[in-house]
């Protein structure tokens, strides 16, 4: 059973999505707006990370069809509640990065933890991206030619706490395209589109 904390109305595209934010899940936040703005939806989309669903509702809305994945049992649970409640499908299901995702697809997102600290408290998955802050993310990258199309595109957030050039330069084989910002007091995050390089 899902624990609801509250309900918050947002407003994307054109198009109003009301989510119940679940207790043990990540809140939409900066990075999901971030993202939210950035993607572009296709026809066959995947959110790697979906939290509440928030993206994942946005693009079947938007006529995609829609998978969405979480490490989170109750992640994915919150999800699938959300399209409910919006009057949409989104095939939600358990998967640690690509582990169990089969198939292929021309948009993928992914909002990565990416903050570069090593942490082993409960919960820390959601925001801890290793030493380097690549851990999850090298992950991610290592699997997108095994599902992305050959035209599709990939999505995901960066920090400039991390070295991302260094992060670039070790997938020679994709191109990555710096799309947009938003800054803090302590760092930016950065959005950017990955093509396959074929």
């Amino acid at each position: 059973m899902v624990a609801i904390m509250s309900t918050v109305s947002y407003t994307a595209r054109g198009k109003s999505i009301s989510i119940t934010l679940c207790e043990g899940v990540y809140e939409p936040a900066e990075d999901s707006f971030l993202l939210l703005d950035s993607v572009r939806c296709g026809r066959r989309f995947l959110e790697i990370g979906c939290g509440t669903g928030l993206l994942s509702i946005l693009c079947a809305m938007m006529g995609s069809e829609s998978e969405a994945v979480d490490i989170n049992p109750v992640a994915v649970e919150c999800c699938l509640e959300n399209a409910r409640n919006n009057g949409v499908h989104v095939r939600a299901y358990l998967s640690d990065i690509f582990d169990g995702v089969n198939g292929f697809f021309d948009t993928i997102a992914f909002n990565p933890p990416y903050l570069p600290v090593s942490e082993s408290i409960e919960g820390a998955e959601q925001w801890s991206g290793g030493e380097d802050g690549f851990s999850a993310t090298r992950r991610f990258l290592d699997g997108l030619p095994g599902h992305l199309e050959d035209d599709g595109r990939a999505f995901l957030v960066l920090s400039d706490l991390t070295d991302i050039n260094s992060l670039i330069r070790e997938y020679p084989g994709m191109e990555f395209a710096r799309l947009d910002s938003r800054t803090f007091d302590f760092e930016s995050i950065i959005s950017y589109e990955v093509r396959m390089l074929r």
